[in-house]
């Protein structure tokens, strides 16, 4: 399809790139920004902050495999799950890493184990739904014949 033309969904392929990579990115900037903060501010309960590693890394895991599910590329297409899963850690071990440099701030495996937590959380989330729908559609075909 011609840069311009419109799609099927009346957006432009461009525009459709951008909607589809742009939550991906912003969130990606939020926690770089965030872990770039030196001495946080420290939690009042114990390991309260992996409870945020983890859902702030099960919301990008969504964004990552929305931007990966919808690539033309054959190998995206056939393994979005582990393309977010090595992509994600990857982004998680390079923030955790970046943190070291972070004055009153230090790498921890424990907030990587509670990033990949995040990650795997959704990811078993994203395909039980798929199966879920593809036993309904063909359970919905079965009725009909």
């Amino acid at each position: 399809m011609e840069s311009g033309v419109a799609s099927h969904s009346g957006r432009t392929p461009g525009l459709r790139r951008v909607t589809l990579h742009l939550p991906t990115g912003i969130l990606a900037t939020f926690i770089l920004l965030t872990s770039s903060i030196p001495s946080p501010p420290t939690v009042p309960v114990k390991n309260l902050d992996k409870l945020w590693h983890f859902l702030v890394y099960f919301l990008f895991s969504f964004f990552i495999w929305r931007s990966f599910s919808e690539e033309n590329n054959p190998s995206f297409k056939r393994f979005p799950h582990l393309w977010v899963l090595l992509s994600g850690a990857g982004f998680s071990l390079l923030d955790e890493f970046h943190q070291e440099f972070i004055p009153g701030r230090s790498m921890d495996f424990f907030d990587w184990l509670a990033d990949l937590g995040g990650i795997v959380g959704m990811q078993l989330l994203i395909g039980g739904v798929s199966v879920w729908r593809k036993i309904e559609k063909k359970s919905g075909k079965k009725l009909k014949n």
